[in-house]
């Protein structure tokens, strides 16, 4: 019964097959050098949405030039956790 109310996969060139699940488009994500990782995109019932669609293809081509920013972020966010482990809280 409640097949009838499932959204119908959607294949895309680049990103490959995207299933709808718990209101989101699921997929894989090839960034290299790191690997695959999940991808959740926001979409209608009907497709994903096309903003989340395009900036997720860009990221593709985009991620190595990122990496660098992206790792002082993480490093800037961990770091007073890192600081507080070492004093001891």
């Amino acid at each position: 019964m409640f097949g009838l109310f499932k959204s119908a996969p959607v294949q895309d060139a680049q990103l490959g097959e995207l299933q709808r699940s718990g209101g989101g488009w699921k997929g894989h994500l090839e960034l290299a050098p790191c690997g695959t990782f999940r991808l959740l995109l926001a979409g209608s019932r009907k497709a994903p949405d096309a903003t989340a669609l395009g900036l997720a293809k860009e990221l593709t081509g985009r991620f190595k030039a990122l990496m660098p920013e992206i790792q002082g972020g993480l490093f800037e966010h961990y770091a007073p956790y890192k600081e507080g482990v070492d004093v001891g809280e």
